[in-house]
């Protein structure tokens, strides 16, 4: 078995957190970097999936209000509101996929 490398990177904002993840990625990927795991925290910050229309999945002027980031990640999927640590948050179902969902950044209810 390689040996493999473990990282903290500790609380980031949204789009570091992903820029860096690309950026481990890509390095990976040339053999520059050993296999990683990575600890990470993010600021308050929606995550949107890649080929998800932030204005259709989250209410914008709400995380604007209440200083939370948006990010897109470089993945597809829905649009997680990553949490602190005992913060509540309600989980609904939409198909077979559970979102969290709350106060913050909830998804939105527009149809379509």
């Amino acid at each position: 078995m390689k040996p493999f490398r473990v990282i903290d990177t500790g609380i980031r904002e949204g789009a570091r957190n992903i820029a860096f993840d690309a950026a481990l990625i890509e390095l990976r990927n040339e053999g520059r970097i050993p296999d990683t795991i990575r600890f990470l925290q993010f600021v308050p910050t929606a995550l949107v999936g890649r080929h998800q229309d932030l204005s259709r999945e989250l209410r914008l002027d709400y995380c604007a209000q209440n200083g939370i980031g948006l990010a897109r990640r470089i993945t597809g999927g829905g649009a997680p509101l990553p949490r602190a640590p005992r913060s509540p948050a309600p989980a609904t179902r939409r198909g077979s996929a559970t979102t969290l969902r709350g106060p913050a950044c909830g998804t939105s209810t527009r149809s379509g």
